[in-house]
């Protein structure tokens, strides 16, 4: 047999061997793949039986207790009837209001007009007399009563007949409690209900504003107190006042008058070159920062006085225009309380100073509010600090109203105005009492409530890393 027969058989027989194996494979794989399928079926058999039995429990009714049952029926109607009771209150309450205390829908073309002809005005009396006229559009009726010697006196009126001399005539202490006194002493709008009514009854009778419906009184403050009050109420109406509008609207006319108050002292001084046109638009340098801080300083110092005006031609009333004095003046030295005296006839034709200087005693009540306790000892250092921190802030928000704006909306004011704030906070750390500062940072308090709007996170992650 030769090398090739020899090759032939060896491979005949590997392939017999091979078949014959994997055959017995094929049995044994179909043997067990039928075991497998008889274990299948079984199992199968058993969990389709016990998911029966499960759907069958769970189609079944539940028993639930007497006792439970009864609990819940209870509590469902005592809801009920509980939810019944305060709808129709609720209804009730809410039919009362349409009828009677209806607040007058804001009209803000007229909102804007006012504030547009109060912003025109150059005179104080111009400035208020256009505010009264413009709080009638927002009210049925009301009164302007200005502060004089701890007294609060009447100046104009709306929406009632009474003349301007009967107005000027009601006269009373400033310490005497009532809706007016409460507004100039807090520098915050005040509302009452026709409830008190008998509690103001010492400047709603003289005016002849019976059974007011709804009360609200409104400071006008000035160099940072009050000196002036804007009241109305929802009189014979069923409009009540608009609180929002008539608060903007004393809000920039006591903004307009401070203006104009520092426009007068700057003409005292004498005019000024004009800046070249490409300086206009440019950020004030530091120097010109603390030229302007010194120069409104300076203006908290000034008095503001009135001066006759003569009188109109068909108006036979007794007028009076508000002319701005940039005289400095040294606080008046406290006098011993005198009874109250009702004014002669020679009295009341002169001319009413609104804005003077109240004595010391009542200047250090209200010459600057603080957010912290202090010891009278204390209260001075600690006004003139927030009254500093209020000026720095004003200047950068007065020179850079667009930036703030955008600060506000990214939410990263310090950033876009990392100059001004950090030389702003060099001269206050330089200006203020190390024992002050140390106290609490009026600075950082003016920051958040006049540049960020009392949202502190404005500022930015910026800021507050480098606060910490």
């Amino acid at each position: 047999m030769n090398t090739e027969e020899l090759e032939r058989s060896l491979r005949s027989e590997f392939d017999d061997q091979f078949k014959k194996a994997l055959s017995q494979a094929r049995i044994d794989v179909e043997a067990y793949q039928k075991k497998l399928e008889a274990e299948f079926e079984k199992h199968r058999a058993q969990i389709d039986e016990v998911f029966s039995a499960l759907a069958s429990r769970l189609e079944a009714p539940i028993e639930l207790e007497t006792g439970f049952t009864e609990t819940v029926f209870e509590h469902l109607r005592l809801a009920r009837d509980e939810g019944a009771r305060i709808t129709a209150t609720a209804m009730d309450e809410a039919e009362k209001l349409e009828q009677t205390n209806t607040v007058a829908p804001a009209n803000y073309s007229k909102l804007r007009d006012a504030i547009g002809r109060i912003k025109e005005q150059q005179t104080q009396a111009a400035i208020l007399r256009t505010l009264v006229d413009a709080a009638s559009e927002f009210a049925p009726r009301g009164a302007f009563f200005i502060v004089k010697n701890d007294h609060l006196v009447g100046w104009k009126n709306f929406g009632s007949e009474l003349d301007e001399a009967a107005v000027r005539s009601v006269h009373f202490p400033l310490s005497t409690e009532t809706l007016l006194s409460d507004a100039i002493d807090s520098l915050a709008p005040r509302a009452a209900t026709s409830a008190s009514a008998q509690e103001n009854s010492i400047f709603l009778e003289p005016l002849g504003f019976d059974s007011p419906s709804a009360m609200v009184a409104i400071p006008l403050a000035a160099r940072g107190r009050g000196v002036a009050v804007l009241y109305a109420d929802g009189g014979d109406e069923n409009y009540l006042p608009n609180v929002e509008a008539l608060e903007t609207l004393v809000s920039v006319a006591g903004l307009t008058v401070e203006l104009r108050a520092a426009g007068s002292s700057q003409l005292a001084e004498g005019p000024s070159q004009p800046k070249p046109a490409e300086e206009v638009q440019s950020e004030p340098t530091e120097q010109e920062v603390q030229d302007a801080v010194a120069s409104v300083e300076a203006e908290y110092a000034g008095n503001v006085a009135v001066a006759d005006e003569p009188a109109e031609q068909n108006d036979a009333a007794i007028t009076s225009e508000f002319a701005f004095s940039t005289t400095n003046f040294s606080e008046p030295a406290v006098e011993e309380d005198t009874p109250d005296e009702v004014e002669t006839e020679a009295e009341a034709a002169q001319p009413v100073e609104v804005f003077n200087d109240p004595p010391r005693r009542r200047l250090n009540d209200r010459s600057m509010d603080l957010p912290i306790e202090v010891s009278d000892d204390e209260r001075r250092p600690h006004s003139d600090a927030r009254r500093f921190a209020r000026l720095l802030v004003s200047e950068i928000k007065l020179y850079n109203e667009q930036k703030v704006y955008t600060g506000r909306e990214s939410g990263d004011i310090y950033e876009v105005l990392r100059e001004a704030i950090d030389r702003s906070r060099e001269m206050y750390d330089k200006r203020v009492q190390p024992d002050v500062a140390a106290k609490f940072d009026y600075f950082h308090y003016e920051l958040v409530n006049n540049l960020a709007e009392g949202d502190e996170e404005k500022l930015g992650a910026g800021y507050f890393a480098l606060k910490a």
